[in-house]
């Protein structure tokens, strides 16, 4: 009774309709609201079961599955992946101006200990593109980072702010804003099944949808 009511309520939404106005276009196509609902009732329970039907009957094999995940395997969580905020100073051409670099950064690393904002930091003192945004880099995966970062983050947790590191490019400081956990295999199979069995019922579902309003019972044809 619910499900008929809510059903009543967004086809008055959609056509922009009182319950009068709904009862006198209902007598045009020769029902009454009671029989309306009714009819309502029958093919929520007849979509429910179809449903089911439909759905129990996709089969999905283990290669679609390999196939999906090495299509889809950038959005999926096949590593671990982090959201960082850089700091970056340029490594500089002689190596006497190294201490120079480490004390600048130094310098800044003790500001943000002393609870300055690190995006904003990063924007005025970060020598990388990303500093615009305030050193957001954006999720990165585990196995797209130097061995210097991985090392530096397996010691972190979210919120957590490193001291100034050097890799091949230059000095970093990262803040670590949040950490995905990589899924076994056996989710990420799971997660690929599930969206090829969601693909393919939506596919079946609106032919099965488009058939039945045929009958002229799921919309009201003004």
């Amino acid at each position: 009774a619910e499900e008929v009511t809510e059903a009543i309520n967004d086809i008055k939404k959609k056509y922009s309709m009182d319950e009068q106005t709904l009862t006198a276009s209902l007598k045009k196509e020769g029902f009454t609201l009671d029989e309306y609902k009714k009819k309502l009732s029958e093919q929520i329970i007849l979509s429910r079961v179809v449903s089911q039907e439909v759905r129990n009957k996709i089969v999905v094999s283990d290669a679609e599955i390999a196939k999906y995940i090495e299509k889809s395997k950038d959005t999926l969580i096949t590593d671990d992946a982090y959201r960082i905020r850089q700091m970056f100073f340029k490594k500089p051409q002689k190596p006497s101006d190294r201490k120079t670099a480490e004390e600048k950064a130094g310098t800044v690393y003790q500001q943000i200990k002393a609870g300055e904002d690190f995006a904003s930091l990063a924007q005025k003192h970060s020598e990388d593109p990303s500093g615009k945004a305030g050193g957001d880099l954006g999720f990165i995966k585990k196995g797209q980072m130097a061995k210097e970062f991985t090392d530096v983050l397996s010691q972190m947790k979210a919120g957590d702010i490193s001291q100034p590191f050097w890799t091949d490019m230059g000095l970093h400081i990262i803040k670590l804003e949040e950490k995905i956990e990589k899924q076994s295999e056996a989710a990420i199979k799971d997660s690929a099944k599930n969206k090829l069995i969601e693909q393919r019922f939506s596919e079946k579902y609106k032919h099965w949808l488009r058939e039945l309003r045929e009958t002229a019972y799921i919309e009201i044809r003004l």
